[in-house]
C-alpha cells in the first residue's frame, strides 16, 4: 500500500487543484488499507496542513476530513 500512498502524497503537493481534490477524496474512503509508517504519516500530514491552509474552501474542508479521518483511524488503531 505504500506505493498508492505515495502516489497521494505526490498528488497532495501538486499545483492542479483538481489533483489535490481527488487525493483528499480518496483518503478517506481509502484510510482503513492506508498502514502508513511513521515517515509516510508525517508527510502525509504536512501536506494535508499545507493544504488546511489554503484559500480555497473545498480544498481546506477536504484536508480537514482527511485529516479527521487519520486522527480517528490513529485512535483506533
Amino acid at each position: 500500500m505504500t506505493l498508492k500512498l505515495n502516489r497521494i502524497i505526490e498528488d497532495l503537493a501538486d499545483s492542479d487543484r483538481e489533483i489535490q481534490i481527488l487525493a483528499l477524496t480518496t483518503i478517506p474512503r481509502i484510510a482503513n488499507d492506508l498502514n502508513p509508517t511513521t515517515e509516510d504519516l508525517a508527510r502525509l500530514n504536512d501536506e494535508l496542513t499545507k493544504l488546511a491552509a489554503s484559500r480555497n474552501p473545498d480544498i481546506v474542508f477536504l484536508a480537514r476530513k482527511a485529516q479527521n479521518t487519520l486522527a480517528r483511524l490513529a485512535a483506533t488503531g
